[in-house]
């Protein structure tokens, strides 16, 4: 794979996701003359800008030959037409067309040069009063911020996608920020992980045992935790873990960063059983919030006729024309008598007849069924085996893309 690199100027922006920075860019080039068409993610750009990119050409299906910027940087244009049509391009509040021809007629190849070094010159230009050059000077200086930050980040080899989400978090302070602490990187940016975050942080020194590195490493475990289905992870594990994955053998580290995050309150230590037990906050809030509502719930449980149950069990049975094990009758029987089941087994194990005959037997009593499961996939399934409409959680309970909320929650529920 052939990497080139390519000096052009940006004719037009022909598409521009403000979410991730991918753009689309029509631009003009020496070497091809009849324009190249630059794709990729990159920070605030703008029409009549000078980039040099890094990266290679690809063939798209529909669009044809495009270069594929992988790494870019901006370039102050050198030519008269170039920094009029830089200046005017709308990059700079208070300077628009009129202004920049102005600017250009007044200071020629030296305009940029005299809005950088000798602004107090820019009041010499017909049309440009006092309040006008402070509006370029600041404006000018915003722009170059932006720059700089892009800079930085990509020569620390954060790619420009991630330059972009950086500095719509951080904004001017993105170079300060990730200076101080490159692991903010792991736990503020979507996307980049500790692995990432620590080898960046290495172009900076930090040292294996650094305070912000063991910090930034015990988080990573507890989120990996997480993504194992676990909420939290014992002291102990968590410190054999730390060991491995941050290759120290300062122990002593560990225990103050895991005392530090404790008594920030990035961390919960929750004592059960005689051990402890590592959560993080949001964690140890759903699963011990869950446990409290759960036994709000079951405090007032159903009360129904032994022999009804019996009787409804036996008619599920008699309606699917199957024979169930006690276990499975028993299962049944707890679905209508109290307020919440779990059913679980392994496979072959019976689970999916059993959820029929439950689905059957709360027709029988007249009950309102709703079904529903975490994923698309799940729910097909489960309408499937069920023979009834089966949703997904998120659809069942009306989230709303636009602002994250549920329709229904313990303020507004599902009627029953």
């Amino acid at each position: 794979m052939k990497y080139e690199n390519l000096t052009v100027v940006i004719d037009r922006i022909t598409y521009s996701n403000p979410q991730n920075g991918y753009m689309v860019l029509r631009t003009s080039c020496k070497e091809f003359p009849q324009g190249v068409i630059v794709v990729g993610n990159f920070g605030p750009l703008h029409p009549g800008e000078e980039i040099r990119v890094m990266g290679l050409w690809t063939n798209h299906p529909q669009f044809g030959s495009q270069f594929r910027s992988l790494e870019y940087k901006t370039v102050k244009p050198a030519t008269l037409k170039g920094i009029e049509k830089y200046l005017g391009s709308g990059l700079i509040k208070g300077i628009g067309p009129v202004t920049a021809k102005r600017l250009v007629g007044a200071f020629g190849l030296e305009t940029i040069s005299v809005i950088e070094h000798n602004s107090e010159k820019l009041i010499s230009c017909p049309g440009i009063g006092k309040v006008r050059a402070e509006k370029i000077i600041t404006g000018w200086s915003a722009q170059q911020a932006i720059h700089d930050v892009m800079i930085f980040l990509q020569g620390n080899g954060i790619s420009p996608a991630f330059a972009t989400k950086i500095y719509k978090i951080f904004g001017a302070d993105s170079i300060s920020r990730v200076s101080e602490n490159p692991y903010i990187l792991a736990t503020e940016i979507s996307g980049i992980g500790f692995k990432t975050a620590d080898r960046i942080a290495k172009e900076f020194g930090i040292s294996g045992a650094d305070p912000r590195r063991v910090e930034a490493g015990l988080q990573y475990l507890l989120f990996m935790a997480l993504q194992d289905g676990h909420l939290f992870l014992t002291n102990e594990e968590l410190k054999e873990k730390s060991l491995t994955i941050l290759e120290i053998a300062e122990k002593e580290a560990i225990l103050q960063a895991l005392s530090i995050q404790i008594k920030k309150g990035n961390f919960v230590k929750y004592d059960f059983r005689d051990r402890e037990l590592i959560y993080l906050p949001f964690a140890f809030r759903d699963e011990h919030g869950s446990v409290q509502r759960l036994g709000n719930f079951l405090q007032n449980p159903s009360h129904f006729d032994r022999q009804q149950l019996i009787t409804t069990v036996k008619a599920s049975m008699g309606n699917m024309g199957v024979t169930l094990s006690d276990q499975q009758q028993l299962a049944i029987e707890f679905s209508l008598k109290e307020r919440f089941l779990i059913l679980t087994g392994g496979p072959g194990t019976g689970k999916t007849t059993t959820l029929r005959a439950i689905v059957e037997a709360q027709q029988i009593m007249k009950r309102r069924v709703m079904l529903a499961s975490p994923t698309g996939r799940a729910a097909k399934r489960l309408s499937e085996v069920t023979g009834r409409e089966a949703k997904t959680i998120h659809r069942l309970l009306e989230f709303s893309p636009s602002d994250r909320k549920f329709k229904h929650d313990e303020n507004d529920p599902l009627s029953t």
